[in-house]
């Protein structure tokens, strides 16, 4: 029995699966257009590689490891700022 052949859309759902965690989203598409929301480009690719390509240029790896410093400053001050009788307040006045 031959196999069946998958749309074009559901093949550029997978294709952006691999570069997608469960806590961080990079690429979107609407079925036709990816969208990369790092380098807030539009990728039209019909072809794996196209958007394999982008993802190896330089301006995409540079947003990258913008973001991921954003990250790690984030945690930082959060860190450097927390109060634990603030933090407790807080989860008293939910709970009641």
């Amino acid at each position: 029995m031959p196999k069946s052949r998958s749309t074009v859309p559901t093949l550029i759902k997978t294709w952006i699966a691999l570069y997608n965690t469960t806590d961080e989203t990079i690429f979107t598409t609407d079925g036709a257009v990816v969208f990369c929301q790092l380098c807030e480009k539009k990728i039209v690719c019909s072809k794996k590689f196209q958007l394999q390509q982008h993802a190896d240029t330089a301006l995409h790896n540079s947003a990258l490891k913008r973001r991921g410093n954003e990250k790690k400053n984030n945690y930082l001050y959060w860190m450097q700022n927390r109060n634990p009788v603030t933090f407790l307040m807080r989860i008293f006045v939910q709970l009641w």
